[in-house]
């Protein structure tokens, strides 16, 4: 074969893997995601959980109510943007605007990755996983990933970032931190995450914290 010819088959075989992999790309990950096999992390969840309940037991379920609440979107949405005014008022104008960009980055991460992840939502005794369902403490829409928590990344987050940014003495770091941690329990203890689904929740919320305490540091030193 000709260097010509050579050159014009590498072409076309170099076009036509180009094009097969635009055309595959869109579908290639969905359909991974779509196949994964959460049954993997079934028997780890229920260990966890079992190991979980005496300390579950140990709190009232009206407790659990209020501590699930202190980690929900609009709770935490009021205290970010009273915090942001806060900072304002301070001429920390960078530490304010960058409560929006929480906010928003939050959000948007934590529904990116239910839709991707696509996990279901967990099933008590064996109940049907429906708004309805009896066994359940809170009600929540069961087409919901269930993966990662909400309440727990966006909590870590949220109250990270408060206590990074206000610079808070040690006993106001211990309360952050076990809030934090009390956020994320409560969501297993109302039957509405897997253990695992919490750290995930966890881990995704210190990255992104990380990546914006970083991006704030980065301002900061440009003068903005």
């Amino acid at each position: 074969m000709s260097p010509t010819s050579t050159s014009i088959c590498s072409e076309a075989l170099g076009s036509g893997f180009l094009s097969f992999e635009t055309r595959s790309a869109p579908l290639l990950f969905p359909t991974v995601v779509a196949t994964m096999d959460f049954g993997a992390f079934t028997s780890l969840d229920l260990a966890l959980r079992d190991a979980l309940l005496p300390l579950v037991d140990l709190i009232p379920v009206q407790a659990w109510f209020v501590l699930s609440a202190l980690g929900s979107t609009v709770v935490l949405a009021v205290l970010a943007l009273t915090a942001s005014a806060s900072f304002r008022a301070r001429r920390d104008r960078l530490s304010s605007d960058l409560i929006y960009v929480l906010l928003i980055g939050m959000y948007a991460l934590t529904e990116g990755l239910k839709f991707l992840l696509g996990r279901p939502r967990p099933i008590l005794d064996g109940a049907a996983s429906t708004l309805n369902d009896p066994l359940r403490l809170v009600n929540w829409d069961p087409s919901s990933g269930s993966l990662p928590s909400g309440h727990a990344l966006q909590s870590f987050a949220v109250y990270g970032y408060l206590l990074i940014v206000l610079r808070l003495g040690a006993p106001a770091r211990v309360a952050a931190i076990s809030l934090i941690g009390l956020i994320g329990l409560s969501r297993v203890a109302v039957g509405a995450h897997w253990p695992t689904d919490v750290l995930a929740g966890w881990f995704s919320g210190a990255l992104f914290l990380a990546a914006l305490l970083s991006l704030r540091a980065l301002l900061r030193r440009i003068g903005v």
